[in-house]
């Protein structure tokens, strides 16, 4: 005891001598440490090389005493560290910025509990809530194009309702689904689903790409993952913050498109020239003397379609006993047409609670309601069907819309059709949807490193669809129509898990986790068609005398998993992770529903050696590399039953008769993926990041629908033969060029190089033509266009020419069967990504976004209409390009002669390559030292944004982002401008 006496007070005489020699040889300096101007308790300001260290108070102020040529450090966790050389000042105010990285540590990428991201051995990008918020639209996968290496995002309509099409390295099967797997908090969802969830409830969202961090997800996996985490409230005083942003909405090429037809002075030109529907000098003149010129995609185009979005959150809890969130949404947005629109109410509810400190419960639920309308296409008498988009290229731009009286015509006289929004206005389809998404969970923590979780998940849509043909005016006078159906989507998912944490010696980590998932779907859809109505006010179904045949459908699934996995790390600079997964699946025949996945995946983190951790230059080096499988069991025909030969009924004679429908594949199983990848990442100065992975993706037992001879009484069955490999490279970049207390300018950048190549098919067979599709599967090769090549206009005769396949010769005679060939242009664009300019002065902020996509090719159908000598000697109007038609020998022109006939070549086949501003931000963030006064904010920021602010592409059509082969009147996608404005207390 007197030793102990003796020790302190030896420790106390050196604490105090250290003291009075800083003080007799140092000087005294002090300031105030804030964030945002407001002042920052508890930060460690220290003498570097020393361990003399104070903190700050509860002001952010701080006083210490230092030597001669002294470096004070600034440091508090979750902030940027700063070094200030001291020199002969006595006063030091230090602003402390965010370290962004910091709020990505923690991430969910699988079952069982959140890792560092640094310890993770997958391959994962992080897109966290600052990259998904300010986006307006409610298409939430559109915030992720050109963010993920790899992750090819398009959005092929500017439909409000409109979804992204996603591929994650290439396309990985010819017939099944290439859509990857959606996690929200933990439980599969549909990519329907997707709709219904607001992205400013969203804390971030992880793109599971290789194997290892895939193949526990076993039978779903196969196309990667897109792991989907929602905010959780925070510990602390309850925060509201209440968002609302108010835009507009454009075309996103600003009608360039339609630009390209012909103006009415052209037109009449042309037509004059060459006699169309026998026009006189008195026709001529009497339509360009009219003064008419219309633009007539300016009249069925909205050009301001108003958006308008807000939501309120409340947040917070004690991190011992509870945690909330809780968030309201409504957002409304104004397609570009009539009857296009899409408008949702959204709550969410996440809540935890630990009644026990071994227990923890909680409730992640999302509901919405929406209420949405399509553009479509409007239907008149003899099944003729016409699109916004088609009248807007088709109409002459010598007649008017309106008549003389100003009002706006339901008839085009002069042409013979309908005006579409007359028709649209006669024509109410509208669509209900109700829906949940969410889970509830139990998590038990009986001892140490031990976790046993049970969670419930519920994916349930309840959606109406209606279609009311009026009966009031033409062309369905007295004879209305109605049409209700009713769809039903429940998706029940049961997961169970044990998962153990323990370490041996402090140098060995483990964490071992074993569990169980079941997944059953139930579907099912009813609808009923009655016509003959008479009256607009009587369009219920029993109004109609006629009745139609009612529908009715079921469709149901199942699935039951096994899974576990082994992570293993020594002195975190070794890292290991197995995973095994064994899924059964009720669509596939009953000898083959069992598919059993693996991953095996190593990581080095290099930077932790000895020999690397005094090189201050290098701040980070990991390398990594997986092997695994995943599988495949979504997509095709009859996806639920095509392995069971089914019957069917019909009506004949007045009786049911029964009749075999499907042929049935009892053989049918698995198509599974086997997926290599290697990477490194290095992280240089804590500047400039690069992150490089190669992968190599084969896709074997491909499920496709192989073609049989007709006397078998099918044209094909669903079989498991074929397969294809994809591989490729992914790069992502990132840059801080300044990073001071008060700049931070940093670029960002993504690129993947992607080549498919098909490397068996069925029968043996090296090549599978689909005219139809205007692509072919050859072995050896990679997914190609398939179409006869365009050769120009014979200068001597204006008439059309084509080049013979395997030959330098070329031909004017069109034949389908000998003409048809390979393009040698790529059907999946082999180059993507994304790159992102961003600067912030203190409170301001700015950001620059662009995506693009290289070598994309896309067939224009609609120039077959409005590049075509038999619809402009039906009057219709043409593209400008028309005018540079062949007249006489020796012309140099594309445009072949007056009377030539159009076809389907490579004409209409175009690069369809693009890069785009996808988001342009400017906000403001209040201070804080100005919000304190009000007594009432906490935080505040005004934005604008803009999406699809500009776009680079050599395609004529409306949009070169749609994600198909072949473009027909497509509803174009949209720019918009956006102001918005966050408020918490």
């Amino acid at each position: 005891y007197s030793m102990k006496r003796i020790l302190l007070f030896l420790a106390c005489l050196l604490v105090v001598g250290t003291g009075a020699l800083w003080a007799q040889s140092g000087q005294q300096v002090s300031g105030v440490v804030t964030e945002n101007g407001a002042p920052l308790a508890g930060v460690s300001v220290s003498v570097k090389g020393t361990t003399v260290a104070v903190l700050t108070d509860g002001e952010g102020r701080y006083t210490i005493t230092v030597p001669e040529n002294a470096t004070l450090v600034f440091s508090f966790v979750g902030m940027l560290t700063q070094e200030i050389e001291v020199g002969a000042r006595t006063v030091i105010n230090v602003e402390l910025i965010v370290e962004a990285k910091r709020l990505e540590d923690v991430v969910v990428v699988g079952y069982g509990s959140a890792r560092k991201i640094s310890s993770v051995v997958g391959s994962v990008a992080y897109v966290n809530s600052e990259k998904l918020s300010e986006k307006p639209v409610a298409n939430i996968t559109d915030a992720l194009q050109g963010r993920v290496a790899g992750l090819m995002v398009l959005s092929s309509s500017g439909e409000p309702s409109s979804l992204s099409s996603m591929q994650l390295h290439g396309m990985g099967s010819l017939n099944a689904s290439n859509t990857p797997l959606y996690i929200v908090d933990g439980f599969p969802v549909s990519g329907d689903a997707l709709r219904s969830l607001n992205a400013n409830d969203f804390e971030s969202i992880n793109v599971l790409k290789d194997a290892s961090a895939t193949s526990i997800y076993g039978s779903r996996a196969a196309n990667g993952v897109v792991y989907i985490t929602t905010k959780r409230g925070k510990s602390g005083e309850a925060t509201i913050t209440a968002r609302a942003q108010y835009g507009v909405s454009t075309l996103a090429d600003g009608g360039k498109s339609f630009e390209r037809v012909m103006s009415a002075k052209e037109l009449l030109d042309l037509q004059y020239e060459f006699g169309v529907n026998n026009m006189t000098q008195a026709d001529y003149d009497s339509l360009l003397n009219s003064g008419t010129d219309t633009k007539w995609y300016k009249y069925f185009f909205k050009d301001n379609a108003p958006t308008f979005e807000t939501d309120v959150t409340l947040q917070g809890g004690n991190e011992d006993k509870y945690r909330y969130y809780l968030s309201s949404t409504y957002f409304n947005q104004d397609g570009l047409t009539t009857h296009s629109s899409y408008e949702r109410y959204t709550f969410r509810a996440n809540l935890e609670a630990k009644p026990k400190n071994w227990l923890k419960i909680g409730l992640n639920t999302n509901g919405s309601y929406a209420e949405y309308e399509t553009d479509g296409y409007a239907y008149v008498a003899g099944n003729t069907s016409y699109s916004v988009s088609l009248l807007s290229y088709y109409l002459p731009p010598y007649y008017s819309p309106y008549d003389k009286d100003g009002n706006e015509k339901e008839y085009f006289d002069e042409v013979g059709v309908y005006n579409i929004k007359h028709l649209q206005n006669m024509q109410i389809r509208s669509t209900n949807d109700m829906s949940i998404v969410g889970n509830v969970f139990a998590e038990i923590k009986p001892f140490k490193g031990f976790t046993a979780r049970s969670q419930f998940g519920l994916e349930f849509i309840d959606r109406k669809y209606s279609f009311h043909r009026l009966t009031s005016k033409a062309p369905w006078e007295n004879n209305g129509s109605a049409t209700e159906t009713f769809y039903r989507y429940p998706t029940l998912t049961v997961t169970n898990t044990l998962e153990y944490k323990f370490n041996i010696a402090n140098d060995h980590e483990f964490s071992v986790l074993a569990g169980h998932e079941g997944i059953k779907y139930s579907g099912s859809a009813f609808g009923m068609t009655t016509s003959g109505h008479t009256d607009d006010r009587l369009l219920l179904l029993p109004a109609g005398p006629t009745k139609g045949e009612p529908t009715h459908a079921i469709s149901e699934y199942s699935y039951l998993s096994f899974f576990g996995t082994l992570d293993y790390n020594y002195k975190e600079k070794y890292f290991l992770a197995l995973s095994l997964r064994t899924d059964g699946s009720s669509r596939f025949g009953k000898d083959r529903k069992w598919g059993n996945f693996y991953s095996a995946g190593l990581m080095w983190k290099a930077k932790n050696e000895e020999f690397l951790k005094d090189f201050d230059v290098l701040s980070n080096l990991t390398f990594k590399t997986s092997l695994g499988t995943t599988g495949n069991s979504s997509g095709w025909d009859n996806v639920n039953y095509a392995h069971l030969a089914t019957v069917g009924t019909s009506r004949y004679d007045g009786s049911t008769v029964w009749g075999l429908s499907t042929s049935g594949n009892p053989e049918l199983g698995w198509e599974t993926q086997r997926l290599f990848t290697i990477g490194v990442a290095a992280e240089f100065l804590e500047r400039f990041k690069v992150e490089v992975e190669y992968y190599n993706r084969a896709t074997l037992d491909m499920i496709m629908d192989v073609p049989v001879p007709y006397t078998t009484g099918w044209s094909d069955i669903t079989s498991n033969i074929g397969s294809i490999t994809n591989n490729g490279i992914d790069v992502t970049l990132g840059l801080a060029f300044v990073k001071t207390e008060d700049w931070l300018v940093e670029f960002n950048a993504t690129f993947n190089y992607n080549a498919d190549k098909v490397t068996e098919l069925f029968y043996g067979f090296e090549e599978w033509p689909m005219p139809s599709y205007l692509l072919n599967y050859r072995v050896g090769s990679r997914i190609e266009f398939y179409a006869p090549v365009y050769a120009g206009v014979n200068p001597a005769n204006g008439k059309q020419l084509w080049k013979m396949p395997g030959t330098d010769e070329v031909t004017e005679t069109y034949d389908e069967e000998a003409l048809y060939q390979n393009t040698g242009k790529p059907y999946i664009p082999p180059f993507s990504g994304g790159f992102e300019l961003a600067a912030s002065w203190k409170n301001i902020y700015a950001s620059a976004f662009f995506s693009w996509a290289g070598e994309k090719y896309l067939v224009n159908n609609d120039r077959y209409f409005y590049e075509n000598q038999e619809f402009f000697k039906s009057g219709d109007n043409q593209l400008a390009t028309m005018k540079n038609m062949w007249r006489q020998p020796g012309d140099i022109t594309d445009i072949p002669k007056f009377g030539e006939t159009a076809h389907f070549d490579t004409r209409m086949l175009e690069n369809a390559s693009f890069m785009r501003l996808k988001n342009l931000t400017i906000g403001y963030n209040f201070p804080t030292k100005l919000l304190d006064k009000t007594r009432f904010f906490s935080a505040a920021k005004v934005y604008f944004t803009a999406r699809n602010l500009f776009t680079w592409t050599n395609y004529t059509g409306p949009d070169p982002e749609i994600d198909s082969n072949l473009t027909y009147a497509a509803f174009p996608n949209t720019r918009q401008f956006v102001c918005g404005i966050n408020f918490s207390f």
